[in-house]
């Protein structure tokens, strides 16, 4: 899951990019050895230096040739430069054809880092 949030963190910030936290992780149903598993990844919220990256997984079930909602996660990923500290390069978080949805995820990103901050910012 790491992984995956680093790789978008990666194309958005146009280099490295730290994990800072998993904010959520919803385990919902197991992955056995063995499994298919498909994960999907979707930025939900920028700030300056940070964003918030939902991973999910999904394992293939064979017998049905379905997909599996297996886990879920909100990852907090932070622009870095070559000295390790925060850099404000990200763009704003808008599609033209999904503006109400981006508005949403912006807001919802605001809320999820109050409540994680104790009604602070502590990163900008």
């Amino acid at each position: 899951m790491d992984v995956v949030a680093g790789a978008i963190s990666y194309r958005l910030s146009m280099g490295a990019a730290a994990t800072i936290s998993f904010d959520c992780v919803d385990m919902i149903k197991p992955v056995f050895h063995g499994d298919h598993v498909r994960l999907e990844r979707e930025v939900i919220g920028l700030g300056k230096s940070s964003m918030a990256v939902q991973v999910s997984v999904f394992r293939h079930d064979l017998t049905t040739d379905t997909l599996q909602n297996t886990h879920d996660a909100i990852i907090t990923m932070v622009a870095i430069n070559r000295f390790g500290r925060p850099m404000e390069c990200l763009p704003a978080l808008f599609d033209p054809d999904r503006a109400g949805y981006c508005l949403k995820m912006s807001e919802l990103a605001k809320q999820r880092k109050n409540l994680s901050s104790g009604g602070t910012n502590r990163m900008q």
